[in-house]
């Protein structure tokens, strides 16, 4: 069965209202849920003029204390940010909050100023990131941690309480390229991918400004729509929709859908509200 996520955005266009767009997301989280959405997703930031909301574990709580069902993602949380002793406990409660609706996809981060603003280096990524893995699992699973890696030494450790979820919480890995996807395969529950790699490479003017791929476009105005193309986007009518959908399960074995329906440009928030319920009225029903 296809499953289909919600994509929020949080990253607000100049003089958004961030109060207001706070309650805007968790408005249509609550939409999604009524929607038949399985999960709705936050993502994370830091060091953006605009207020890019940075911190995607206080939201999902807020989130998972106002719905009952739809399950609560990071999409992504910048693990070698975090320290992971302190993440198993933040994402436990969480866990214990929802009733056991978190999923926890984590990143290595790519941008220099997310880690500056930490002190860190985005040169450790890896190590902090392959180690902060392993020590949200066996806190989550084993009574007292010990371990001693290249960036954490713990012994004697101990996370209380432990999360609703056995053995744990889902931790999907975000990857980018050959070398981090098949990482992800060996520490992750699930692959967090998009949808700029297979069948071919598409991409945003905000991945490519920072640097992320695509390098080949040396002129951000050369980035359009055509240049794009719409082979990555599911975007048309609800049948439209069911075909990109169709062709992205029968091409690379895509099972699991995280669809965005509002940029820092828009659509408004009514307008997101009513594609959340034509999404869930006219296309999801086709995949059940």
């Amino acid at each position: 069965m296809i499953q289909f996520g919600v994509m929020a955005n949080t990253h607000p266009a100049a003089g958004t209202d961030l109060t207001q767009m706070v309650e805007e997301v968790i408005a249509e989280a609550q939409q999604a849920e009524r929607c038949g959405f399985d999960s709705f997703f936050l993502t994370e930031h830091h060091q953006e003029p605009s207020g890019y909301l940075p911190s995607p574990l206080p939201l999902a709580a807020a989130i998972a204390a106002r719905t009952s069902r739809i399950r609560i993602g990071t999409g992504i949380a910048i693990l070698p940010l975090y320290h992971p002793t302190r993440l198993a406990e933040d994402c436990a409660v969480i866990d214990i909050i929802s009733k056991g609706r978190l999923i926890l996809g984590v990143g290595q981060g790519y941008q220099e100023g997310d880690f500056a603003a930490f002190g860190l280096k985005v040169s450790d990524r890896v190590s902090l990131f392959e180690e902060g893995i392993e020590i949200l699992r066996r806190a989550w699973t084993e009574e007292k941690v010990y371990f001693v890696g290249k960036r954490y030494a713990l012994r004697n450790v101990m996370v209380t309480p432990k999360p609703v979820q056995k053995p744990h919480p889902p931790i999907w890995v975000a990857a980018l390229g050959d070398e981090p996807m098949k990482r992800a395969g060996r520490l992750g529950d699930a692959l967090l991918a998009d949808s700029f790699q297979l069948p071919e490479r598409r991409t945003h003017r905000y991945y490519w400004r920072h640097g992320s791929y695509y390098q080949d476009i040396k002129k951000e105005e050369d980035l359009d729509l055509a240049r794009i193309s719409l082979e990555r986007l599911i975007l048309g009518s609800p049948n439209d929709c069911v075909e990109r959908i169709q062709t992205w399960h029968r091409e690379v074995g895509a099972d699991y859908f995280l669809i965005r329906f509002r940029h820092p440009g828009g659509p408004a928030h009514p307008q997101v509200l009513e594609a959340l319920e034509l999404f869930g009225r006219e296309v999801i029903p086709r995949f059940r």
